[in-house]
């Protein structure tokens, strides 16, 4: 059972680099920093936080097949990244985050808790 979960977390953390890194543009990344001048009509901090962790609870579910695995990313990787736009987490702290979130996740995804 262990070999599982460390298998998935193996899945994960590589569908995390696809979904952090490959499918996020410049845009979003600046977005859910809060580095961009809103705009009337344009898209807020917030709405960049989530439609990334959106992306990457997308993932999640692809990999898993577990609606609940990826709710559960969604909600952490919401909370790291907004953690990290507010300068409460370094960008070493954050992805240390996300690698530690993974296995929470994939407790999530084998066992449904």
């Amino acid at each position: 059972m262990l070999y599982e979960v460390s298998l998935l977390w193996g899945k994960l953390t590589l569908t995390h680099f696809v979904t952090d890194f490959g499918l996020q543009s410049g845009a979003m990344a600046a977005g859910k920093a809060g580095q961009l001048e809103w705009q009337e009509g344009q898209p807020t901090q917030m709405d960049w936080l989530v439609a990334h962790s959106a992306i990457n609870a997308a993932g999640v579910l692809a990999v898993t097949g577990s609606p609940l695995a990826a709710l559960v990313e969604f909600m952490i990787h919401f909370l790291i990244d907004a953690g990290k736009a507010m300068e409460m987490l370094s960008y070493g702290q954050d992805q240390r985050a996300h690698m530690v979130s993974k296995l929470v996740v994939a407790g999530v995804a084998q066992w449904g808790i």
